[in-house]
């Protein structure tokens, strides 16, 4: 059994759009000792600014702790949408701590955007962004599937009614 099946740590997935606060609950097996052989320095997060979202970063957990972005009508609104990548890779920024990939192979557990991939079909160097490991948190699959589909789907409506919308989402730990 993998590092991975062995660490089950309790993840609360929230995202915040203006006053609404949707909470989902869900487990994940994170590979928490890949991550800590490679965490030298003393502070824990970096902050990443890609095309269009930033997100901090833990090193010890290799997880988004917070992503943030606008979500605008003219982010959705194109001729020719970029067609979705399924190639999930290392932020090249971090490499060291989101080379991530075969800890998610057989673990039961979705590769959660935590930024849409549709939400950057207009724009190919952010749908490559969008595929980097920072932007991925573990999801259950009926979560990833369900609810959070329904909030990404959610935000993309009031982004087209309203122009644009900030989100911020991210994933918090608890220890046993």
């Amino acid at each position: 059994m993998s590092k991975i099946a062995k660490n089950a740590v309790f993840w609360d997935y929230w995202a915040f759009l203006y006053t609404f606060i949707i909470v989902t609950v869900s487990y994940v097996f994170p590979s928490i000792e890949v991550c800590s052989q490679n965490l030298t320095q003393k502070q824990d997060t970096i902050t990443i600014h890609h095309k269009y979202y930033t997100v901090t970063f833990s090193k010890s957990k290799c997880l988004p702790v917070v992503v943030k972005y606008w979500l605008t009508k003219n982010m959705l609104d194109c001729e020719q949408r970029i067609r979705r990548s399924k190639k999930f890779k290392p932020d090249p920024l971090i490499p060291e701590f989101t080379n991530l990939d075969k800890d998610y192979k057989k673990s039961g557990y979705d590769r959660g955007h935590q930024m849409d991939a549709y939400d950057c079909g207009c724009d190919s160097t952010a749908m490559i962004e969008s595929f980097y490991y920072s932007n991925v948190a573990p999801q259950e699959p009926t979560l990833n599937r369900g609810i959070w589909k329904k909030l990404e789907e959610y935000n993309r409506k009031l982004a087209k009614e309203y122009d644009s919308i900030l989100v911020w989402c991210g994933a918090v730990t608890f220890e046993d």
